[in-house]
């Protein structure tokens, strides 16, 4: 008779081959690559389950305003009220006081400012020089229609200038000055 004999069969780990593979190729890694590995996976899936919870309730709204059950208030019935005339608020012009600001008068081109603006109705502005913190003086627009002041001549000059100002902008009544240079302030 005949004998079966057993051969040996190679021992095999309890490890799947690719299972091997993967901590092999994970071992090459750094923890702290590891962790932000990690983070990364984790926050991802709640950020999909958080946007299909959002969709799942918002379904659930959409049904239960398209069907409303039998347990749920009823609104009130709200009468509409009769409408009233209400007077319709005439626009006038804001009557705009005579200021009187003083500051350095410079030429831009074909217009004329202010700079260094000081006095009661001066506007005030922020700056990018003090960080946006503190208000200082703005610059304004200094406009003569009929060219009566003759701004052209006190360029460079501390001027008083009486007028209307209006969104930094001063049409001029008057024009006055204060010193012969810009660099004496009074």
């Amino acid at each position: 008779m005949r004998m079966k004999t057993r051969t040996k069969k190679a021992a095999r780990s309890h490890r799947p081959a690719n299972l091997k593979k993967l901590l092999r190729f994970a071992g090459a890694f750094s923890t702290r690559t590891k962790v932000v590995a990690l983070i990364c996976v984790v926050s991802t899936a709640a950020l999909i389950g958080a946007a299909r919870s959002r969709s799942h309730q918002e379904t659930l709204f959409a049904q239960a305003v398209a069907t409303p059950s039998d347990t749920a208030v009823a609104a009130p019935r709200i009468e509409p009220v009769a409408a009233v005339a209400e007077p319709v608020p005439t626009e006038r012009p804001q009557q705009v006081s005579a200021v009187t600001i003083t500051g350095c008068l410079e030429r831009n081109a074909d217009s004329f400012r202010l700079k260094d603006t000081a006095g009661e109705s001066a506007p005030k502005a922020r700056s990018w020089k003090s960080g946006f913190l503190k208000k200082g003086s703005a610059a304004i627009e200094v406009v003569d229609v009929s060219n009566r002041v003759k701004l052209p001549t006190h360029v460079g000059q501390r001027v008083s200038v009486t007028g209307t100002l209006v969104d930094r902008e001063m049409q001029v009544r008057s024009l006055h000055r204060v010193a012969t240079s810009c660099s004496v302030k009074s």
